[in-house]
């Protein structure tokens, strides 16, 4: 058989010499991604911090304005029938100078037994814009608007 004229070395070096393409953006420097992490490790922070609350103190309370009992209420529920979380909100629903009248909404989101939600409305007096708020009436339902 014949051979070559020029033989090969078997250790040929071969360079990759990519071709110039567009030019890749690092990640973090697109505001979506950004927004995306920033919200990750906020609920990776917020979710076992709140669940430690619940556990240790039983409730999470926001107050939402400066009127008696206007908060968000996050509590346990773990009784013998009902086990899971309640969830109250509250706001104005009527408000002068020395009355005020706050409605509450509560739901629930339970894992066992049943719970219907509700809506009840307290309203409050003083006697002028300096003194504390004392309870006045109360009941279910929603407030009147009057």
């Amino acid at each position: 058989m014949a051979q070559p004229s020029s033989p090969q070395p078997d250790n040929v070096q071969v360079r990759y010499v990519p071709a110039s393409g567009p030019r890749k953006r690092h990640p973090l420097r697109r505001p979506g991604c950004v927004a995306a992490l920033v919200l990750w490790f906020a609920l990776l922070i917020v979710i076992p911090v709140a669940l430690f609350m619940l556990l240790t103190q039983g409730q999470i309370v926001i107050p939402l304005g400066d009127a008696p009992e206007q908060e968000v209420r996050i509590w346990l529920l773990s009784e013998a029938q009902v086990r899971g979380f309640g969830i109250s909100n509250a706001w104005q629903a009527a408000r002068s100078e020395t009355a005020v009248c706050v409605e509450h909404d509560v739901r629930f989101l339970l894992w066992m037994g049943e719970q219907a939600p509700s809506r009840y409305c307290e309203c409050y007096t003083r006697v002028d814009a300096t003194a504390d708020w004392s309870f006045l009436s109360g009941g279910e339902g929603a407030c009147d608007a009057g």
